[in-house]
């Protein structure tokens, strides 16, 4: 395609061929993030843009915090929690509303969630009196029990499916965890230790390819880890640090959200596989929160606390699209 030379002959406002490697077309094209092009028919320069933004989801009606989520945007499953007592009640996300699902066999706050709302997954925390090592598995209908952790702990991290996850850090009741355990649907074993002992933080991703960041070691942690289902291995640091944080995605596409900086924070942040970049923040600052998300570009954080220490039952969705934005001068 022919490059201008000189627009000395245009009218005023009228680019008629490509400039400057900048694509001159009629319409708006196929978006990808980062591309740029000049529409004839707007009279604007435009540049494709990943832009993310928070919406109100339903709500859990239940206030409640340090709650056990798995699934995705549009099917979810927000199980225990602390309601002012340990609670065994199980809620069902079908992307707008919230509805009644089977107890959890054993009552509990602060599990660490995985997999789907068909399937899932719910690993440790606290029964009311101590850390427990007790593993439930859901149908969509019921809970039943699972093999047990081999390590009581609760405020972990953990990502996978109900056949293949990892269950990593936490509190025992007397120190923070680094280790990490693999769970095959019926027995957990060994798998590599976090390069740091922490808690207040959630996994994402798979087995083989699982990612963390943030969470508590003492005072609030920047650290971020990937795991290939054998070692974990030091990512980049988080913008913000924080800890009891809700997240979903990916180890290429993932989202941390809220969660205590020392104050209660709305802050975002979603990964690539490389980056961290601070994103729109949640509308309600929350910490002890959870959440989930196939990915990125459409996850949700439920419950937890708020600035006022109050437990909260709202639902808050995260969502992520490639969209045209005009380049302005302002």
């Amino acid at each position: 395609m022919a490059k201008t030379r000189d627009n000395s002959g245009y009218g005023s406002g009228v680019i008629a061929e490509e400039s400057a490697g900048i694509e001159i077309r009629s319409d708006d094209p196929t978006l990808s993030e980062g591309l740029v092009w000049y529409n004839t028919t707007a009279n604007t320069l435009k540049v494709a843009r990943n832009v993310a933004a928070w919406s109100s989801g339903g709500d859990t009606g239940t206030d409640v915090k340090e709650n056990t989520c798995g699934g995705t945007q549009t099917a979810a499953f927000n199980a225990g929690g602390d309601s002012g007592s340990v609670t065994n009640t199980t809620k069902e996300y079908n992307g707008a509303s919230w509805g009644s699902g089977g107890n959890l066999a054993t009552s509990q706050f602060g599990g660490s969630g995985s997999g789907t709302l068909a399937a899932g997954l719910s690993s440790g925390g606290h029964n009311g009196s101590s850390h427990h090592n007790v593993t439930q598995e859901y149908n969509g209908t019921s809970w039943s029990s699972g093999g047990n952790l081999s390590a009581n702990r609760s405020a972990a991290g953990g990502a996978g499916t109900q056949t293949a996850t990892f269950c990593c850090g936490g509190h025992n009741g007397s120190s923070y965890l680094n280790t990490t355990e693999e769970y095959d649907g019926s027995n957990w074993s060994s798998g590599g230790n976090m390069p740091d002992s922490k808690l207040g933080f959630s996994g994402g991703g798979t087995l083989t390819a699982g990612i963390q960041g943030g969470g508590d070691t003492g005072s609030v942690a920047a650290t971020s880890a990937e795991y290939n289902g054998t070692a974990w291995t030091a990512g980049n640091t988080i913008n913000t640090a924080r800890s009891a944080i809700g997240a979903g995605g990916t180890q290429t596409s993932y989202f941390i959200a809220a969660g205590s900086t020392g104050s209660v924070s709305a802050v975002t942040e979603s990964y690539d596989g490389t980056n961290w970049t601070t994103e729109a923040s949640c509308g309600t600052a929350r910490t002890q929160t959870n959440g989930c998300g196939a990915d990125a570009t459409a996850g949700l954080i439920t419950c937890g606390e708020n600035a006022s220490a109050t437990k909260i039952s709202t639902t808050e969705e995260f969502t992520a699209a490639v969209t045209a934005r005009t380049v302005t001068d302002s």
